[in-house]
């Protein structure tokens, strides 16, 4: 069974300070861990006392407290699952050595670590929240690769409807839409400021996009018009309404270095965004609309050692992760 301890950020300071440790800049508990050290003879330093995490005199880290506190302090590895939006649940695991402990910092900055835990916990607690009885719409089969900006450019193109926008109003038309909807659309998460900034004042950048577009399939010219495929529009036709962010961070030394997918819930469909690297080194976004059992299948690779990632890929799964 494992245990669990909640701790206030004074109390947390207090802890690492006696055990003389600081926050890596890529644990969970960085920002919190800035806080003034609570007095021990005040209420918080008694309870960490009462609590046994605080003993002796002089006062001293519990030693059998040290580990777990090393492992949310200075982690080898984190794994991180959190919703959009502000003051929303989202959890996370650190890794130091062998040692798992959950280490989630709450809306008010209380810090809940729960050990010993394993990687597979992490793997089951997500699979756990991202499963439901609702209907979903079957996949359609929506895949986009390129940048940011060109899916802005596709997302106006579907929100004019179904005649799109006229060929020579193409830039005028996406002008509109980023200023009548700025932020909006899967890509918001992953910015494109050059890419956006272009559109707003180029005017040739939208063609340019519009060609791209039409190249993967996304959109086609017709008498005039510039229209969206059907797989964009049942794709992109619904606003993303809520979202979630997976990712693995692994930590040698002061460096770190982070994979991660982000999924927006649209209308009945989940959109799987992330970063990828584009042909010639430029960075971009895919975008595709997956079902829920890929979804699932998508996050556990996410939370994969490098290891099993890499007999996932051996075993023909690489469509669930590919490398970017």
């Amino acid at each position: 069974m494992p245990a669990r301890e909640f701790l206030e950020p004074v109390q947390l300071a207090r802890l690492l300070d006696l055990g003389g440790m600081s926050a890596h800049p890529a644990s969970p508990i960085a920002r919190v861990a800035q806080a003034a050290p609570c007095d021990l003879e005040g209420p918080g330093g008694e309870a960490l006392r009462a609590r046994g995490l605080v003993v002796g005199d002089p006062a001293r880290l519990n030693s059998a407290f040290r580990g777990v506190l090393e492992a949310a302090a200075r982690p080898e590895e984190v794994l991180t699952l959190q919703v959009s939006g502000p003051r929303q649940p989202g959890f996370s695991l650190c890794r130091r050595g062998t040692f798992w402990t959950e280490c989630t910092v709450g809306p008010l900055g209380v810090v809940k670590l729960e050990y010993p835990l394993t990687r597979g916990a992490m793997i089951v607690a997500a699979g756990a929240a991202l499963s439901g009885e609702r209907d979903e719409a079957p996949p359609v089969g929506f895949r986009f690769r390129g940048p940011g900006a060109d899916l802005s450019v596709l997302h106006a193109i579907v929100d004019a409807g179904r005649d799109g926008i006229a060929s020579d109003e193409l830039a005028a038309g996406v002008r509109g839409y980023l200023e009548a909807h700025a932020g909006a659309g899967v890509a918001a998460g992953l910015a494109d400021p050059t890419g956006l900034r272009a559109l707003a004042t180029e005017s040739g950048a939208a063609e340019v996009a519009r060609r791209r577009l039409e190249a993967q399939g996304l959109v086609a010219t017709s008498d005039g018009r510039v229209v969206a495929s059907r797989s964009a529009v049942a794709a992109l036709r619904h606003r993303a309404s809520a979202g979630f962010v997976a990712s693995r961070t692994t930590i040698d030394g002061e460096t770190a270095s982070t994979s991660s997918v982000q999924v927006w819930r649209a209308g009945e469909r989940n959109l799987v965004v992330r970063a990828v690297r584009l042909e010639g080194g430029a960075a971009g976004i895919e975008a595709r609309d997956i079902g829920r059992a890929e979804l699932r299948a998508l996050v556990a690779a996410v939370f994969s050692d490098d290891e099993t990632l890499a007999r996932a890929t051996a075993a023909g799964s690489s469509r669930v992760f590919d490398p970017v």
